[in-house]
């Protein structure tokens, strides 16, 4: 068994392995985390706190091969097997959240009570090298999945934003409502524009919108939640 194995009987049946350890997500995951190291490795070139001759993107995709070859000796997970379907009553639609069209024709299917928005583009890194695709995934794909669940009746909706990326280096820590908004990216200033474009949706549409700012997740090696 996967460790993941291991630690998910106790909680469901239905969980299976492959769900989270396939390696199309697996990669995806790995790229995002090699371009924010590569990113934190680049700002401390700059600043002139990296050893002379360390070559940011090769020390990163160094570390993620290394990271690749860990991963499958502690799991012996190599090649998973094949995502299963949805659970009853479930169904899994893939589409770009930026298709207009076909982000209504979906979500008038479905007319759902409560929209939970979780899709972002999320790599603090991509969003400086890349600031239309940030904007256009996290703010113009929000406003479109938004107002496609306004029209399709829903009474509720749910943004996940960021806990931290919208305030920068705030002076007191921990942060609170009143923390006053000063991102130092694109990601930060994307999903602070995202609320504020959303309140507007609310205020048309009558729909109910909660943004939540989830923290960061706490780890060794990680110095702030």
């Amino acid at each position: 068994k996967t460790a993941y194995e291991i630690v998910s009987r106790d909680w469901s049946s239905d969980v299976c392995s492959s769900d989270l350890l396939s390696d199309g997500q697996r990669a995806l995951d790995l790229q995002i985390a090699t371009e924010n190291l590569a990113g934190g490795l680049m700002d401390l070139a700059v600043g002139g706190q990296l050893a002379e001759g360390i070559d940011p993107m090769e020390t990163a995709l160094a570390m993620e091969s290394t990271y690749g070859r860990l991963w499958d000796e502690v799991t012996g997970v190599d090649v998973a097997e094949p995502r299963r379907g949805p659970a009853e009553g479930w169904r899994d639609v893939r589409l770009d959240l930026r298709d207009d069209a076909g982000v209504a024709r979906v979500v008038a299917e479905a007319r759902p009570e409560v929209v939970y928005h979780l899709a972002a583009q999320a790599s603090v890194s991509v969003s400086m090298r890349e600031p239309r695709l940030d904007i256009e995934t996290n703010v113009i794909a929000s406003l479109i999945l938004a107002r496609a669940a306004a029209e399709a009746g829903a009474r509720r909706f749910v943004f996940t934003s960021s806990g931290g990326a919208m305030f920068g280096a705030p002076a007191v820590i921990p942060a609170d409502d009143d923390t006053p908004e000063e991102p130092r990216s694109v990601y930060g200033a994307s999903k602070g524009a995202a609320e504020k474009y959303l309140k507007i949706v609310e205020a048309d549409t009558g729909m109910t919108v909660a943004s939540v700012r989830p923290a960061n997740v706490y780890e060794i090696g990680r110095a702030h939640v």
